[in-house]
């Protein structure tokens, strides 16, 4: 099960609880249930490890 998910917005300024709600409809719409993210946290960057890596 996917509890959340992390997105870097294109449109900072639109990132939201609007935004939010609009991909995890959209989640809901193309893929099972249980692949759904309950949760969106929209972020500046992705965290990485010391190496770079994701």
């Amino acid at each position: 099960m996917v509890r959340g998910a992390v997105v870097i917005p294109t449109e900072p300024a639109r990132a939201g609880r609007e935004l939010e709600a609009e991909l995890i409809a959209y989640c809901r719409e193309q893929i099972a249930h249980y692949e759904c993210p309950t949760s969106v946290d929209f972020v500046d960057e992705l965290p990485r490890l010391p190496t770079g890596k994701l």
